[in-house]
């Protein structure tokens, strides 16, 4: 190896365990997590769109390893780019995630909250979809810590309504998908049945919208990883 190779080796290497140091070490406090992250895009002059595309793959990461207390502060980062890039429909997104995540581990108390939390805000912007997001953790809520299907569809029916209303046909999609599963668990095949017919007709309006539903978006909000 001559002496260059032996330079481009070493930068690579120490940038390669600095990444790894950057999702694997304990932060404290969101202060601390948002200040190692962002050093690493270029501190004050980083670009928002990458540090939150970096928040995205955090938050995907410990999602799936079950990392609640790196999740939460990869989720308020996420949300904080969010806000200032204007951006309320991601906000609203990851944050509904967050909420089915620690419901799916059982940390009622943490769901409620963050759900209530959600529909006041969403409530005090005036914001239809915001309020069908809300609408859709308080059905999943239900669904998860009470065993409550008849008031989980209730809430799932008006946040289709509201999603449809706002033209968000995607998140319309992913409620329906939920609602036939809980329809084929109960055995009611009549309402799975008209449920699959209203997936049909919005997968119509994608299309046509040039949409698509990504596996990691109709796997949301159900029981079932891909």
């Amino acid at each position: 190896m001559n002496r260059n190779s032996f330079f481009i080796y070493l930068f690579l290497l120490l940038l390669a365990q600095n990444l790894v140091a950057i999702e694997i070490a304990p932060h404290t406090s969101l202060s601390s997590f948002t200040d190692s992250i962002e050093k690493t895009l270029g501190g004050k002059n980083r670009d928002l769109l990458q540090t939150r595309k970096k928040y995205a793959e955090l938050f995907n990461d410990y999602y799936d390893k079950g990392d609640i207390d790196s999740l939460r502060l990869a989720t308020a980062a996420y949300m904080s780019c969010c806000v200032s890039g204007n951006d309320e429909h991601n906000r609203y997104v990851i944050w509904r995630q967050y909420i089915q995540r620690i419901a799916e581990i059982g940390l009622q108390k943490e769901a409620m909250d963050e759900t209530e939390q959600l529909r006041k805000y969403a409530a005090a912007t005036n914001s239809l979809y915001g309020e069908a997001s809300s609408e859709m953790c308080m059905g999943y809520n239900h669904r998860i810590f009470n065993d409550n299907t008849k008031l989980c569809l209730n809430y799932y029916q008006s946040a289709l309504h509201s999603f449809e209303e706002v033209k968000m046909y995607k998140d319309a999609f992913i409620v329906c998908l939920n609602m036939v599963q809980i329809y084929l668990t109960s055995e009611d095949y009549a309402n799975a049945h008209v449920s699959l017919q209203r997936m049909k007709q919005l997968y119509k309006q994608l299309k046509k919208n040039k949409k698509t539903i990504e596996k990691i978006s109709i796997c949301a909000f159900c029981n079932t990883k891909a």
